[in-house]
């Protein structure tokens, strides 16, 4: 399984210093910002938003996997005006410093080998059959390949998943995922060191 930069098809190196920073509003209880730009990579989701949120979520980003709605942009699913997760916008940012990955391009391949082959210290992934998180499958990405990731805007709170912390969400989606099952996975893998959950 390897994770390609969108726009070169180049294979991307994990770093085993990598922050991985969810969105959910539970990154405002904290200012991990400086923890965070610490690490050697900084991996972001979709168009999640760093300006004006430095202290809690960090500036640097190096990473951006994005799900096919935001690569493609679809319309009318977003209102940001700066869509950091779209291939258009990578595209006519050419000095960009992130790179992105389409989370589809590794997400079906990493969870046929979740599903045939399991994850080590952690026997809830495999009960997963529901397409994965798109922070999830990084999770696991990571940990498959021997890298202990820092979790940060990850919430162990089943009451805030799937919040955003720029942006009032009335509805959460969930359909087409295991939020419960994710929660346990990421909790036995933390359990076993193989993660490091910032709360």
């Amino acid at each position: 399984m390897q994770i390609r930069d969108a726009l070169n098809n180049e294979v991307i190196t994990l770093s085993e210093s990598i922050a991985i920073v969810g969105s959910s509003d539970t990154l405002l209880d904290n200012e991990y910002g400086d923890i965070i730009d610490s690490f050697e990579q900084v991996v972001r989701f979709n168009n999640a938003l760093v300006c004006g949120y430095e202290k809690h979520v960090g500036s640097r980003t190096s990473i951006i996997v994005a799900n096919p709605h935001v690569f493609e942009d679809r319309k009318g699913h977003h209102h940001q005006k700066i869509r950091k997760g779209s291939l258009a916008y990578h595209k006519n940012n050419t000095g960009e410093e992130s790179v992105l990955v389409e989370a589809n391009s590794f997400r079906g391949v990493l969870q046929n080998h979740v599903v045939s082959r399991g994850v080590p210290a952690c026997p809830t992934a495999r009960k997963i059959r529901t397409e994965h998180t798109v922070g999830f499958s990084f999770i696991l990405h990571c940990v498959l390949n021997g890298i202990k990731p820092a979790m940060f805007g990850f919430s162990m709170d089943m009451t805030r998943r799937g919040s955003h912390y720029w942006e009032s969400r009335d509805s959460v989606n969930k359909i087409g995922h295991s939020p419960g099952l994710e929660l346990e996975a990421l909790l036995e893998l933390e359990g076993w060191e193989r993660v490091e959950i910032y709360r």
